[in-house]
């Protein structure tokens, strides 16, 4: 059985009973298992189709983070390559983006939008937009109490309750990243 995990490294375990008595079976199917599973260890050069991306939720004058999955043909990370990722924002703001290795075939970019409404994430790998590209990200103002509500359900004296507080912009969209304060009063 061989097992190979997304860090690219082979992971591998060779049973057989036969083998397991027969130091010579034993030592040569070791061998083969293993270089079976160094073989197979080295991603192809990514394939655009099978690539794909992440991209959060946006709070206007916050950065954002775009993560770009780099896969071959065979589904496996490509973790070393001369590929060029590239990225473009187009609609409530508009930038480039510029993407950094980030380890075991992802890429990563940041970009702090200016304004709110929704924003067209374009990914692209060697200039092949990858699967699902362009990504939609609705990008949400700053906090407002007014449209902001909190679901508070019926607590039992000497209990826990917990209440969930939803904190939305002024155009009631949910804000993705925290950081404002809330306060609440019993």
């Amino acid at each position: 059985m061989i097992t190979i995990r997304p860090s690219s490294r082979a992971h591998f375990a060779a049973h057989s009973l036969r083998a397991a008595h027969d130091p010579l079976r034993r030592r040569t199917g070791l061998l083969a298992v293993l270089l079976l599973a160094l073989g197979s260890a080295h991603a192809g050069p990514a394939d655009a189709g099978n690539s794909y991306a992440i991209v959060q939720g946006a709070t206007a004058g916050h950065a954002t983070m775009v993560t770009a999955w780099l896969m071959d043909a065979n589904n496996q990370p490509v973790t070393t390559s001369a590929d060029t990722v590239a990225g473009q924002i187009t609609g409530a703001n508009s930038v480039s983006l510029t993407f950094f290795s980030s380890g075991g075939g992802s890429h990563t970019a940041f970009y702090t939008p200016a304004n709110t409404g929704i924003d067209y994430v374009a990914i692209t790998v060697n200039g092949t937009p990858i699967s699902g590209s362009p990504y939609l990200s609705a990008v949400a103002g700053a906090v407002s109490a007014a449209h902001s509500y909190a679901d508070v359900p019926n607590g039992a004296v000497g209990g826990v309750t917990t209440i969930w507080v939803f904190a939305c912009d002024a155009a009631d969209r949910a804000l993705s990243i925290g950081g404002s304060t809330v306060q609440v009063t019993i």
